[in-house]
């Protein structure tokens, strides 16, 4: 334990030093997480996210000390007002009665808006292409290690050391497997299969971004390689949801590259035949199992698990339960059970009615109608503020990234933002990406054009 408060000091004093390297930190430790949480040190989950949210707590407090909340006010008004009003009303609910504890509360105030600072700090974060190139090198290069331990596990029995859940509250969960096939749900690097399957996803729109329109041609080679490597460990997730959003992701991603006219020269056609060629042969060595293994879940497919309405359904439903002010936040969080036992609290406070899975049926339950509807509409506005970005932004790279950053949160939308922080630990550090390129517009700090292609000399200025 004396290496890990060590570690812990270290990790703090260098994210204090440096704010930049403490989020990038961050991203790290959500990455590796499960590593730490399986096989280094079970059952002490509390640690490890207590780590990751200490560095940030660190750099969120060096970072306002240089800055205060000077470029929160760059913000749009709707965005300001909406995340104000979501935060009044959360904070009131923190201390509802019906919660056993404050405490809980405040555990889930942390859920919803711990990592809200990130979307102004990504003015700063990335304030310039080569800070903004540097986290595309980082992320994909750290995706490549987690991808080859998903391949490793999806290969190995399900009673391999290496295929493991993290222990919840000292309570093991046996592994998921696929059918008749017996196949592994693989998880990587993280706790548990939801974790990576947002991995992936994010990993997915990166790579493509980098293929299409990065200016090095390592970073693109390096793009081409990540994207190839998480179609397969998409499949291997087992996934439905991770599988669907890649390919309509990757529909997307071809029209967007036809309609930018600074594309790697021939990066499309690229994408597609070079893409098939690399996945035929992934097929006949390592992903026909993997595709196999999805086609056989894919075969228990209901309606209602593809409905694009799915995640609302319930909504009407658990208004009606929770009355005007819900059951305070942090009432269907996860980790409330784990926080009554530790406070010996289970006897206090009021359960809430039985809720569904999906994330803005359980909001509604812990928030009521008022609380609601200033968050849902919230989180609607910052999936399409990408596109209104796009309208403002000359360069067509820049225009690129704001559209598939765009398109991906739209179909992305049925991930949870409050109760999966890998997922909103993401969300909220990309979705402050488009304001930075926005400055660098602004400071005339365009990203130097791929090999081979050009841009116009003079573009036509943006109207603001």
């Amino acid at each position: 334990m004396k290496g890990i408060a060590v570690l812990m000091i270290v990790t703090l004093l260098s994210a204090f030093l440096d704010w930049r390297r403490g989020v990038h930190f961050a991203l790290f430790l959500v990455v590796v997480e499960g590593v730490i949480r399986k096989w280094i040190l079970p059952g002490q989950e509390m640690v490890i996210l207590f780590l990751k949210d200490a560095v940030l707590l660190v750099a969120y407090i060096k970072y306002f000390s240089e800055y205060g909340f000077s470029r929160f006010e760059r913000l749009p008004k709707p965005v300001i007002l909406l995340i104000g009003i979501s935060f009044v009303i959360g904070a009131v609910d923190s201390l509802n009665p019906a919660l056993s504890s404050p405490i809980v509360g405040f555990y889930g105030m942390k859920a919803y808006f711990f990592y809200v600072p990130l979307l102004w700090m990504g003015m700063d974060l990335f304030d310039n292409p080569k800070r903004f190139e540097g986290l595309l090198k980082f992320q994909l290069t750290l995706a490549i290690p987690v991808f080859v331990l998903a391949y490793i596990q999806f290969f190995s029995s399900a009673d391999s050391i290496l295929n493991t859940y993290a222990a919840s509250m000292g309570e093991k969960m046996d592994v998921v497997t696929v059918g008749e096939s017996g196949n592994i749900r693989v998880t990587g690097t993280f706790p548990y299969i939801s974790g990576m399957g947002c991995f992936v996803n994010w990993i997915t729109l990166l790579a493509i971004w980098s293929y299409l329109f990065s200016a090095t041609k390592r970073l693109r080679t390096l793009g081409l390689i990540v994207l190839v490597m998480a179609i397969v460990a998409g499949l291997m997730t087992g996934s439905r949801s991770v599988v669907f959003f890649q390919l309509a992701f990757l529909a997307a991603s071809l029209w967007v590259s036809r309609k930018s006219k600074q594309a790697a020269a021939g990066a499309t056609l690229r994408l597609v035949f070079g893409g098939a060629v690399i996945g035929i042969i992934l097929y006949k060595t390592v992903a026909n199992q993997a595709v196999d293994a999805f086609m056989e879940r894919l075969q228990g497919l209901q309606d209602t698990d593809v409905s694009f309405w799915g995640p609302l359904v319930g909504i009407w439903d658990m208004a009606k339960l929770a009355g005007i002010g819900g059951y305070g936040t942090g009432a269907t969080h996860q980790a409330r059970q784990g926080l009554e036992q530790l406070l010996n609290l289970t006897s206090l406070g009021q359960t809430p009615p039985a809720v569904y899975e999906a994330e803005y049926p359980r909001i509604m339950v812990e928030l009521g109608p008022f609380g609601f509807a200033p968050w849902f509409i919230l989180r609607v506005f910052l999936m399409v503020f990408p596109f209104i970005i796009s309208r403002r932004v000359v360069a067509p790279a820049l225009k690129s990234f704001c559209w598939l950053l765009g398109i991906s949160m739209m179909l992305q939308y049925t991930i949870p933002n409050v109760f999966n922080h890998v997922y909103s630990l993401y969300f909220w550090t990309l979705a402050g990406v488009p304001l930075a390129m926005l400055q660098w517009q602004s400071r005339s700090l365009f990203p130097p054009p791929p090999v081979g292609h050009r841009i116009p000399a003079k573009p036509e200025r943006a109207k603001v």
